[in-house]
């Protein structure tokens, strides 16, 4: 199966018709991460509601819709309204300060390399391969960096497969 690259996905859900009319400015956007859960493989994130303040740390709130894409044609499999389609293990998230990230050059750097590995690695998950797991380690560890760890929760509540065939 021919995938669109991690970097396509991410541009495609902020320039695409979710990015565009479905979210509010004033929300956050997860990064998109594989999953099985719809039972094909898909690209899931999630947005939240959040407040930006000069010289305060943003305040993120719990996730109020989500979505899945396919990887192979970008287009929309799944959207919904957490009022109407909760996030399963993400029910008793509420408002969280998260940090502001130690380095932008280190932030930035840790993207680079996440979309690399996800690129890789997006393929054996969805085909249920192993794969390397020095690479699979690297990536786990890449994304604790780049997602607060408050938010970690919510990650896994919508990309739990993700981040089992990560740890195995």
């Amino acid at each position: 199966m021919a995938l669109k690259t991690f970097e396509q996905i991410s541009t495609e859900l902020k320039a695409g018709p979710i990015g565009q009319h479905e979210i509010p400015v004033e929300h956050t956007v997860s990064l998109p991460l594989p999953t099985l859960r719809f039972h094909t493989p898909a690209y899931v994130a999630f947005a939240a509601p959040a407040v930006r303040k000069p010289e305060k740390p943003m305040l993120h709130d719990a996730p109020d819709r989500w979505w899945a894409v396919s990887p192979e044609s970008g287009h929309l499999i799944f959207y919904a309204r957490t009022s109407a389609a909760p996030i399963e293990g993400a029910e008793n998230f509420s408002r969280q300060e998260i940090p502001p990230p130690t380095s932008l050059e280190t932030l930035q750097a840790a993207q680079t390399d996440i979309a690399f590995l996800m690129n890789v690695l997006a393929p054996l998950f969805y085909g249920g391969e192993d794969g390397d797991p020095a690479m699979r380690h690297r990536i786990s560890e890449l994304l604790g960096k780049v997602i607060p760890s408050v938010l970690m929760p919510l990650y896994r509540a919508v990309a739990g497969d993700f981040f089992t065939w990560l740890e195995v």
